[in-house]
């Protein structure tokens, strides 16, 4: 974690880097809470009082100037092990039903935004990772554009140790592949 968290020089200030996906909902409150024994006094070394629930608020705006877009079409990869587990499956379409789920709960983004018709799988031709090719579609007006949510996405697979992407069926997706916008060949 030493990435994203700093403590100055004097040792009175700690800065914590987040990743653009972390604030991902347009008009929403986020709470920030510390735990007690966060952090230590310099002179004595006792732990201090954390934050509690409520008392730091964040809140979102919608932006002032925003770019929409019709549709992204993209692809993530399984990792390796992940692989080794759903290669075998009969049910490859159910798999990736629930991956898919899964990602929608946590990136947050409508079901709707994601074109599940359209999903594809292709295989990298050096290894047995599957790639798992949709679309991100249109907005209503009041959610992130379809860049938006991919990019969105992206960090939340790139940086999955530190996001809800460490647990679930999104553990299984590469985060060196992340998620990769463009046309693809199946």
């Amino acid at each position: 974690m030493h990435d994203f968290i700093n403590i100055s020089s004097d040792g009175l200030s700690i800065s914590i880097k987040v990743i653009p996906s972390t604030f991902n909902e347009y008009d929403e409150q986020y709470f920030v809470s510390m735990d007690n024994n966060f952090v230590k006094g310099a002179n004595l070394n006792e732990p201090l009082r954390g934050i509690h629930d409520g008392i730091w608020i964040l809140k979102t705006d919608m932006p002032k100037k925003r770019n929409p877009d019709n549709r992204i079409e993209g692809s993530v990869c399984l990792t390796r092990e992940a692989s080794k587990r759903y290669l075998p499956l009969e049910y490859k379409y159910v798999y990736i039903n629930s991956l898919l789920n899964d990602n929608i709960k946590k990136v947050p983004i409508n079901r709707y935004h994601y074109g599940l018709d359209s999903v594809h799988l292709a295989l990298k031709l050096d290894q047995d990772q599957p790639i798992i090719i949709f679309d991100i579609n249109e907005y209503d007006g009041n959610e992130k554009a379809a860049a938006e949510l991919a990019s969105d996405l992206s960090n939340m697979i790139v940086f999955k140790n530190i996001t809800t992407f460490s647990f679930g069926l999104t553990n299984d997706l590469d985060e060196s592949y992340g998620f990769q916008f463009g046309r693809f060949m199946i």
